[in-house]
């Protein structure tokens, strides 16, 4: 090995997608549904928006750590936006008859405020207004940033940075906002002063002003933006957001997909907000990663909206698109050749179909031996005992 390929990034098992032709599948029937229910609904808000109605829209992924679930979400958001790699025996990008938004929230890294804002970044893709939900939120705004505006809050912070450097959105959802409040406020009021003014009007005020605008047809909308404006409380706003998203399909047609990745990582604030946003969202499509089994369907725990017969797509045993899928690991096939590529002749060829054994499938243990397997090799030849063991064994060789 030269010095200089010391520093290049090599292949990982991880991003191995041999096996993922059932969970591809999965998603793809799953959309289809998902769009097929909507085209075919008489009226979406009066068809789904029944605030009692089981939900079916969530799709979920789960497995052990290392397994590829982080990796599996990027490949099926690019088939969505033509954006990023995606696995060469996979179909090509999907194309949908409708306009599409996709967005995904990581739950290692998790923020209330920054999940909302992505969320309606990404509607920008549906070239649609969405009264609604920029009222709730501008009202949300006045009242906890009233000194920030949107595109301040977006230029701060990084993972908003980089979507609004990249389509230029933050403008948009301010100028939309604006817009809004002035319909409602019957006046013209520039920039986050449009937000303050909202916040602090009278109640009876602004329901009267809404009674003359088309979100006097949103039921409950009123007692929405009474609500106090907190950060446990944002997911609610995915109500006023069904609504404008309703209104959307039923006209033109429209789709939203919502990515979760790293479920397990959120803390018990964070599994409430998407439980209660995923409720409140019955008209998007939401996919989720997790290293466990999602347990909404189980009657106990605290979440606000539980039990199996709300989550139907969650129950143990259900065979039909949405359910609960495991990740499973790669195969003997599949691991020989990913280890026949990265190690070339770096051990011999008994020594590679142990350590293919010896791993299981898990990708991240066939890592850590081809790691080790190139460390070794600069100095001596590989034998057996150098590939055999569990992960905890070579993670410490």
């Amino acid at each position: 090995m030269s010095f200089a390929d010391r520093f290049q990034i090599s292949a990982t098992a991880q991003e191995e997608f041999a096996d993922r032709n059932s969970e591809q599948s999965a998603f793809d029937e799953t959309l289809e549904q998902y769009v097929r229910r909507f085209a075919t609904a008489r009226s979406p808000w009066e068809d789904f928006g029944d605030p009692l109605r089981p939900r079916e829209n969530l799709l979920t992924y789960y497995g052990v750590g290392g397994i590829g679930k982080t990796t599996l979400i990027a490949r099926l958001s690019s088939r969505l936006t033509g954006v990023g790699r995606q696995p060469d025996h996979w179909p090509s990008r999907i194309e949908l008859p409708i306009p599409t938004a996709t967005c995904v929230i990581d739950m290692s890294d998790f923020d209330a405020e920054d999940a909302v804002l992505l969320i309606r970044g990404s509607l920008t893709a549906l070239g649609a207004r969405f009264p609604a939900f920029d009222l709730a939120l501008a009202r949300y705004w006045g009242q906890r940033h009233a000194d920030t505006s949107i595109v301040e809050m977006f230029r701060r912070k990084g993972r908003l940075s980089r979507l609004a450097e990249s389509i230029g959105v933050a403008e948009h959802i301010q100028s939309a906002m604006e817009e809004t409040c002035e319909a409602v406020l019957g006046t013209s009021i520039p920039g986050v002063t449009a937000f303050r003014a909202f916040a602090q009007v009278g109640e009876l005020a602004w329901r009267k002003r809404i009674e003359h605008t088309t979100l006097r047809d949103c039921p409950g909308l009123g007692d929405l933006l009474e609500m106090e404006a907190t950060s446990a409380n944002l997911a609610y706003l995915g109500y006023a957001l069904a609504w404008d998203l309703a209104r959307i399909q039923g006209d033109s047609g429209a789709s939203l997909v919502i990515f979760v990745d790293t479920m397990e990582a959120s803390s018990a604030l964070g599994e409430s907000f998407i439980n209660r946003l995923t409720w409140m969202l019955p008209n998007a499509l939401f996919v989720l990663a997790s290293r466990n089994l999602l347990t909404w369907a189980e009657r106990e725990g605290d979440l606000e909206f539980k039990g199996p017969g709300r989550w139907p797509t969650l129950e143990v045993g259900r065979t039909s698109e949405p359910r609960q899928h495991l990740i499973g690991y790669l195969s003997m096939e599949d691991r020989l050749r990913w280890l026949s590529r990265v190690l070339g002749d770096a051990c011999s060829e008994d020594v590679l179909v142990l350590a293919a054994r010896e791993s299981q499938g898990l990708p991240v243990h066939l890592d850590l031996i081809a790691q080790h397997v190139r460390n070794v090799a600069r100095t001596r030849r590989v034998v057996a005992a150098d590939v055999q063991g569990d992960i905890g064994s070579v993670a410490r060789r």
